[in-house]
C-alpha cells in the first residue's frame, strides 16, 4: 500500500509508530517476505516483525493473514515477553 494509505490507516487509529511504505518492494525482497507466482506474478506477504532499538529482529510472524483474528493478542503477548 502506499504511503497516503498508511498516513489515513495511522491517524484514524490514532497509531504511535511508523508502518513502512514499500512501493517498490525493495523491503519485501529483503526480509523474505515477496511471493513469486508463475504467471500470476509477485505478491508481498503480510508479516509482523518487532525490531529493536539497535535494529535487531526480536521477533516475527509470518502467518499474520490466517491468524488475523488473535494477531494483535499474539504481537502484545510477545513485546511483553521482550521487555
Amino acid at each position: 500500500q502506499d504511503l497516503s494509505s498508511h498516513k489515513a490507516f495511522i491517524k484514524k487509529l490514532g497509531l504511535e509508530f511508523p508502518l513502512i511504505s514499500d512501493d517498490g518492494g525493495a523491503v519485501a525482497k529483503a526480509y523474505g517476505a515477496q511471493i513469486k507466482i508463475p504467471v500470476v506474478g509477485t505478491f508481498t506477504n503480510r508479516e509482523t516483525y518487532l525490531i529493536d532499538p539497535e535494529g535487531t529482529i526480536r521477533w516475527k510472524d509470518k502467518n499474520v493473514q490466517s491468524a488475523i483474528d488473535s494477531h494483535a493478542d499474539t504481537v502484545i503477548k510477545q513485546l511483553q515477553a521482550l521487555q
